[in-house]
C-alpha cells in the first residue's frame, strides 16, 4: 500500500524535498567569529621586535666601522657597508646580469671569529643573478671590479636572516665578509 502511495505521488514529493532543500539554502548565513583576535597584536610585536634587531645590528656594524680607523667604509643603497680592500686592474668589469664571476670569500662574526674560512668554502665561479647565494654577497659582487677585494659588514636581513644556515651562522647573526674577485667573464649573447 505504501509502496502504490509512493509510486502515484513520487513527482510531488520529490519536487517538494527539492524544494525545502533550495528554501534551506537560502537562509542568510552568519559568519562564525574569529578563533583569535590577538594577530594584529602579533603584527604590532613583530613589527617592533624586527625594529630592535635592525637597530642592535646596525649598532654592532658602526662600532665596528669606528674601532677599524685605517678604512673608510661606504653604505649601500641595499643597506650594508663596505669598503675596498685592493683596487682592481680594470674600473669597468664590474659583473652584471649572467656574467660569470671567480671568487672567493670568507664569513666572519662581527668580533672576527672565522665561521667560514675562504680554504673551507672554495673558489667560486658563478653566474650572476642566476644562481644561489645570499642577498648581501650577490649585491656586493656587482660593487667590484675584476682583481678587486673588499669587506663587507652584512647586516642579518642581507645574509641569512631569521633562520641562518642551520649549522655555524645563528638567527638574526651580522656577518662580515671579505671577498676577492679574481675574474669576470662578460657574456655576449645576451637576449
Amino acid at each position: 500500500m505504501f509502496s502504490f502511495f509512493l509510486k502515484k505521488h513520487f513527482n510531488k514529493i520529490f519536487i517538494a524535498g527539492i524544494g525545502l532543500l533550495f528554501l534551506n539554502s537560502c537562509q542568510e548565513q552568519n559568519p562564525r567569529p574569529p578563533i583569535s583576535r590577538k594577530s594584529h597584536d602579533s603584527l604590532k610585536t613583530s613589527i617592533v621586535m624586527s625594529k630592535q634587531i635592525k637597530d642592535y645590528e646596525e649598532s654592532l656594524i658602526l662600532n665596528y666601522i669606528k674601532k677599524d680607523s685605517t678604512h673608510t667604509y661606504k653604505k649601500s643603497g641595499s643597506g650594508f657597508w663596505y669598503t675596498v680592500l685592493t683596487t682592481g686592474i680594470s674600473t669597468n668589469k664590474k659583473p652584471v646580469f649572467e656574467d660569470v664571476v671567480n671568487f672567493e670569500y670568507n664569513i666572519k662574526t662581527m668580533d672576527n671569529q672565522i665561521l667560514y674560512s675562504k680554504k673551507e668554502l672554495g673558489v667560486q665561479n658563478y653566474v650572476m643573478d642566476k644562481q644561489m647565494l645570499f642577498t648581501g654577497l650577490r649585491e656586493g659582487l656587482k660593487l667590484l671590479n675584476e682583481g678587486e677585494s673588499a669587506r663587507f659588514l652584512f647586516p642579518s636581513i642581507k645574509a641569512y636572516g631569521y633562520f641562518g644556515d642551520e649549522k655555524k651562522i645563528t638567527s638574526n647573526m651580522p656577518l662580515i665578509s671579505e671577498v676577492s674577485v679574481h675574474t669576470v667573464l662578460k657574456i655576449k649573447n645576451k637576449h
